[in-house]
């Protein structure tokens, strides 16, 4: 807990975003004053009927702030929300609290996603993903893939700014699950090349970061060498498709357990499960103990 230094505690009063609050002369992001703003005179841009503000902009009189940060060189006046983008003024357009440097409004053409759900755009000049240029890529016959931040042009692939030099045009394969891409002798876990992956025997499970080619297990492109292909377990989880929730990381195999990269120490691969429950502080549990996030719980 922290303190909120400046704040008047007898006008404080918090925003529908619990992070925000203010009083009678200022404006808060969490215990941090946004300077600039005047409690009695700043707007808000965007949804506010929603509980979290990460999409909108507090505009002051000659500041604007997004998530608590102050957006550089924006132009108080003229700063509006704009459908293609985030948010746009006479001078830039941005996402979040980044601007995106040289690109030309006049000229832009958004694929499948707007820029602030993390797609390409690309404008007369060039692509871009997010907020920063995707350096080589050839603007005029660019486009992106049936794959999450992935993208290609005549000469390349991409993931999101990054080029995949070693993935060949006419053999991408995009049915993996999650980040995963290859061709036919080549794997990636977003821009990282799995170093002597199968490329025609790997496959990689749903909901999941983990996958195999037969001969070895992986962790995103980490290789799990105590794990055997033949007889791990992908343990089921309600994760409802999220894979970033914690009982997502665990796998085993007849005598191993693993989160994410790590071997848990002692655990017992027979007994080793999920745990089933609201409210518990742990997620998994052996004969001998309980874990949370891949710890013991002592």
């Amino acid at each position: 807990m922290s303190i909120v230094e400046d704040a008047d505690p007898k006008t404080f009063k918090g925003m529908a975003d619990y992070r925000y609050g203010k009083d009678k002369n200022f404006v808060f992001h969490q215990s941090s004053k946004m300077e600039g703003l005047n409690a009695r005179k700043f707007k808000i841009l965007g949804d506010t009927a929603i509980k979290s503000f990460n999409d909108c902009y507090f505009i002051g009189e000659n500041v604007v702030y997004n998530s608590g940060e102050l957006v550089e060189k924006a132009d108080a006046k003229s700063f509006r929300l704009d459908s293609l983008f985030g948010a746009i003024d006479k001078n830039h357009a941005y996402f979040g609290h980044y601007s995106v440097k040289n690109i030309d409004p006049n000229t832009v053409e958004v694929f499948d996603r707007k820029l602030g759900l993390s797609g390409f755009v690309k404008d007369k000049n060039a692509v871009f993903f997010d907020h920063d240029t995707v350096l080589g890529a050839y603007v005029k016959t660019f486009r992106p893939l049936p794959k999450k931040n992935y993208g290609v042009d005549q000469y390349s692939v991409f993931y999101k700014t990054h080029l995949q030099q070693w993935l060949k045009l006419n053999k991408i394969d995009c049915s993996l699950f999650g980040d995963y891409i290859k061709d036919e002798s080549t794997v990636f876990f977003e821009s990282v090349k799995i170093e002597g992956a199968d490329a025609n025997n790997f496959r990689s499970f749903i909901n999941s970061r983990y996958s195999t080619d037969g001969h070895s297990v992986y962790f995103e492109s980490y290789k799990l060498p105590d794990l055997v292909p033949e007889n791990i377990e992908r343990l089921d989880c309600d994760c409802e498709y999220n894979s970033n929730h914690p009982q997502c990381f665990y796998i085993k195999d007849d005598w191993s357990v693993y989160y994410a990269t790590e071997k848990i120490d002692g655990a017992d691969a027979k007994t080793f499960q999920l745990a089933n429950g609201k409210g518990l502080k742990y997620d998994a549990l052996d004969k001998f103990r309980k874990y949370s996030y891949g710890l013991p719980i002592k």
